[in-house]
């Protein structure tokens, strides 16, 4: 009786013993299955293949702005644009979507409208941005000429802002002009000059857009 009690536990053991072996194998080779493949996730980091589906694990979640499309390891940014004081427009960019630096521009006046060799008609509005130092008494002289050079309209550029700055400063002004009957050629010039009270010849300073007159 003993000895058929003894026999009957070691049999158990046995198969305990095959049974973990094979469970434990099947295990290592289902393991084994997946790639070494990875994805990188929105914001940078590493995923890869998890069991039992060999599926990509889960990217960690990420708080992003409003401005910014997240579509897998992709990032779109909207297509909104902001004016440079140079009339230039930038865009977003990634990964963070913040607009692009504005070009440092040179002139120390950019006229947004009209644009060169644009056609015009009376009263045209004038805009743009001029440095401060454009300005006196928040204000700066424009004339209009034709093709020969004689002024067929004059006017006074406003800042739209505190002028006494060196960065760019929005203006406006609206001008008036008179094209004589029978004039030869329609194009024309707005001239921009930099208000100078002192008078002096150095200090002088203009800007000329082609335009053709209506």
């Amino acid at each position: 009786m003993r000895t058929r009690i003894f026999t009957v536990i070691v049999m158990t053991l046995c198969v305990t013993l095959v049974w973990l072996f094979f469970t434990e194998e099947h295990t290592i080779v289902k393991r084994s299955l997946c790639t070494d493949e990875s994805l990188m996730c929105p914001d940078g980091t590493i995923v890869g293949k998890v069991a039992p589906s060999c599926a990509f694990a889960p990217c960690p979640t990420v708080n992003t702005p409003p401005d910014v499309v997240v579509e897998d390891d992709f990032v779109a940014c909207t297509m909104d644009a902001k004016i440079c004081p140079d009339g230039s427009a930038v865009g977003r960019t990634a990964p963070n979507c913040e607009f692009a630096e504005c070009p440092q521009p040179t002139m120390p006046i950019v006229v947004t409208s009209p644009l060169r060799d644009q056609e015009i008609t009376s009263p045209v509005i004038i805009s743009g941005n001029a440095r401060g130092t454009w300005f006196f008494e928040g204000s700066f002289p424009i004339s209009i000429v034709n093709w020969d050079g004689l002024i067929i309209g004059e006017g006074i550029a406003q800042a739209q802002g505190e002028w006494m700055t060196e960065d760019y400063v929005p203006f406006t002004a609206t001008l008036s002009y008179t094209l004589a009957t029978g004039t030869p050629y329609n194009r024309g010039a707005i001239i921009l000059k930099k208000d100078n009270p002192s008078g002096l010849p150095e200090h002088d300073a203009s800007i000329e857009i082609p335009v053709i007159l209506r």
